[in-house]
């Protein structure tokens, strides 16, 4: 193979790899409770707790399994300086709906 092919063929891969990545962050998203997501950006959208934790730099989360009335969260907000955690509950309304029941919230640095 000469090099314009090489340089073809990873070029192609590379947007092969793009497109594969945006679709599963796409589908993800869809199947993730939507009110994590709110909980995300109300946390981003407090300066005193983004100043407490450091500034926001990622989000992690896990949930029991949606097909139940009762869906069990844990949902972390990971700052420079410190964590904030929140574990609750949230009941289904819908197929897509949810309405968080009971939250905890803690703050504890790394």
């Amino acid at each position: 193979m000469n090099k314009k092919r090489i340089l073809q063929a990873l070029f192609i891969g590379f947007i092969c790899l793009v497109i594969v990545t945006k679709v599963v962050r796409l589908v993800i998203d869809y199947y993730t409770p939507s009110f994590l997501f709110e909980l995300i950006d109300q946390a981003k959208a407090d300066k005193a707790l983004m100043e407490r934790i450091g500034g926001y730099e990622e989000y992690r989360f896990s949930y029991s399994s949606p097909d139940r009335a009762k869906l069990h969260f844990e949902l972390s907000i990971i700052g420079d300086d410190s964590t904030i955690t929140y574990e609750g509950q949230a009941a289904k309304l819908s197929e897509r709906q949810w309405r968080v029941e009971q939250v905890k919230t803690t703050v504890w640095a790394p």
